[in-house]
């Protein structure tokens, strides 16, 4: 919203994209791996664990194929998106920690 606003179409949906490439394959890595529960399934989460992120880095690398060789896009824009995306993973748990004391 804010990319559309101060800069356009264009760079509104690169941004998005970039964001998108980010969290979706991390939103699949999460659902997979906290599916199962309990300390007697240790074994199977570990595996899954595993497994799991390996399908997600699959998927953002076909993801970034796809999107930088058929979509029109701005790719400066796109790698912000993405690694704006990325840095939440590592400073929201930051945040919530310092909220939380």
């Amino acid at each position: 919203m804010i990319g559309w606003l101060a800069f356009g179409n264009l760079v509104a949906k690169s941004l998005l994209l970039g964001g998108l490439i980010c969290i979706l394959p991390g939103w699949y890595f999460i659902d997979r791996v906290f599916r199962i529960t309990g300390a007697q399934n240790t074994a199977k989460i570990v595996k899954r664990f595993y497994h799991s992120e390996v399908i997600k880095i699959l998927l953002s690398i076909g993801l970034f194929i796809v999107a930088i060789r058929y979509v029109t896009l701005i790719p400066l824009a796109f790698f912000i998106g993405f690694i704006v995306a990325q840095l939440v993973y590592w400073v929201a748990p930051l945040i919530l920690k310092s909220s939380t004391t």
